[in-house]
């Protein structure tokens, strides 16, 4: 008789009895497979592999995917350092001291896969003649994305759903009445982004917001949150770490240099910080954690690189600042990241040297 296929994965024939089943009818299937000339054959057997692993420290050994290479096999897995499939691991079989070798460097303890996949373009400027300004800044929260760029004497913001590469918003930031609108800089909240920026005569900051779940424009929230003694030189904001709360620092042209602490609604929190650095800072950047209950601040003047760390709550300075982080060396671009509840890194590019570096405080 000539062979017939079954649809397996048709789910249940609702026209048989399966007490009373006709011939040629199935009434399950079990470890079988349908070649491709339409039999049903047994799957091969198979046999458990061991997940020991030559590595220094290492913990349960897990292969999120096999492949095979040269009649090798290797496994993408992880032996539980970093909890993804960040490196790749060669089966070596028996009569030896584990069946897994990780071909990373030091026995795995560096990852040889990167922590971020599937990195795709989404959210970004339309093209135009002449380009956009450089001054840029993004944020992402709950499946959302969004920038913002300066544009001549104009800034937009675009955001998007970031699984789908949809447009919320898109939408020129408004220069009325002293709004966020010249070097916008973004900071994701739990369920909003907030724009902090300076207006059109760059005398002040104020700060709006978009939360994509309510609204359908940008809705302004504070004006000229700081008491500027002069212009706007430079800021920087952050999101306070364990908190719906921003951080805000700014310096002016008459050297001064001021830090705010934020609600979501934009409202001051009272609390004041005194930075006793004076002097014109080119360069700027703020952390904070709730749960280090801590606030830190890195500004260059004078070709050096100063740090504040402040209570989060109280306002008082930690220790005798500024404390001096690259000594000797000139530093441009910073960064603050936090590496754990006591410890907080400074990143720079470095400048002075005959070779542009980059340096953190280690």
């Amino acid at each position: 008789m000539p062979l017939q296929l079954f649809p397996l994965t048709g789910g249940m024939q609702q026209g048989y009895d399966v007490r009373l089943l006709p011939d040629g009818v199935l009434a399950n299937a079990v470890n079988c497979e349908l070649e491709r000339i339409g039999r049903i054959v047994g799957r091969a057997k198979y046999t458990a592999l061991g997940t020991t692993v030559q590595s220094d420290g290492a913990g349960a050994f897990v292969a999120y995917d096999l492949l095979s290479l040269n009649e090798r096999l290797f496994a993408i897995g992880d032996d539980s350092r970093f909890g993804v499939p960040a490196n790749i691991y060669e089966y070596l079989g028996a009569g030896t001291a584990a069946l897994w070798r990780p071909t990373s460097s030091v026995l795995g303890k560096i990852p040889r896969l990167p922590l971020a996949t599937r990195v795709r373009d989404i959210c970004r400027p339309a093209d135009r003649s002449g380009g956009s300004s450089p001054v840029m800044s993004g944020a992402a929260l709950g499946g959302f994305a969004a920038i913002v760029w300066n544009d001549a004497s104009l800034s937009y913001i675009q955001v998007v759903k970031a699984a789908a590469d949809q447009t919320v918003l898109f939408a020129q930031l408004s220069t009325a009445s002293n709004r966020p609108c010249l070097d916008v800089k973004l900071v994701a909240l739990s369920d909003r982004f907030l724009l902090v920026g300076s207006n059109t005569t760059t005398g002040n900051l104020s700060i709006a917001s978009f939360t994509p779940a309510s609204d359908t424009a940008v809705v302004q929230l504070t004006q000229n949150v700081f008491t500027m003694g002069a212009n706007v030189l430079r800021f920087a904001a952050c999101k306070v770490d364990g908190t719906d709360e921003v951080m805000v620092v700014v310096s002016d042209l008459g050297s001064a240099v001021q830090l705010k602490r934020f609600t979501n609604a934009g409202v001051d929190s009272g609390v004041t910080y005194t930075v006793s650095s004076t002097g014109a800072v080119t360069f700027l950047a703020v952390e904070a954690s709730s749960s280090a209950n801590q606030v830190n601040i890195a500004l260059r003047h004078s070709s050096e690189c100063k740090v504040h760390s402040f209570n989060l709550t109280t306002g008082a300075e930690i220790g005798v600042g500024p404390f001096t982080a690259f000594a000797g060396d000139t530093p441009a671009q910073m960064t603050l990241v936090r590496i754990s509840s006591t410890q907080v890194r400074v990143v720079a590019s470095i400048t002075s040297g005959t070779t542009p570096s980059i340096k953190s405080n280690i």
